[in-house]
């Protein structure tokens, strides 16, 4: 996980220790560590983001990258992305729940 200023200001560093095969930017931890209040939306979180994973792809290292459906995979896809991690805990687990608790809520006429 690449979630600080100093991991980033070291990539190349990181992407040539051997056994390194995988990273993945950790954009809202990234952007508390630069002071933007957990805001992954940000142009310079955007800026580092793009700059992580040409950087990866470059020294052959594969960039992972975190969406939450495959709606999401596409500009990742553009620029070379092909590993996801789709969903991730809580939130999968919220909507899922959310989801199930709205369909109910109509058959039940409430």
């Amino acid at each position: 996980m690449i979630e600080k200023t100093d991991a980033v200001e070291n990539l190349e560093e990181i992407l040539e220790v051997e056994g390194v095969d995988m990273i993945q930017l950790g954009p809202s931890d990234y952007s508390v560590t630069r002071g933007l209040l957990a805001n992954p939306a940000q142009p310079e979180i955007e800026r580092v983001r793009k700059h992580v994973n040409a950087t990866a792809i470059k020294m052959g290292v594969r960039p992972r990258a975190e969406i939450f459906d495959f709606e999401e995979a596409k500009p990742y896809m553009d620029e070379g992305v092909i590993d996801f991690c789709i969903g991730w805990d809580t939130r999968t687990v919220v909507d899922y729940c959310k989801r199930q608790g709205d369909e109910l809520a109509k058959l039940l006429n409430i």
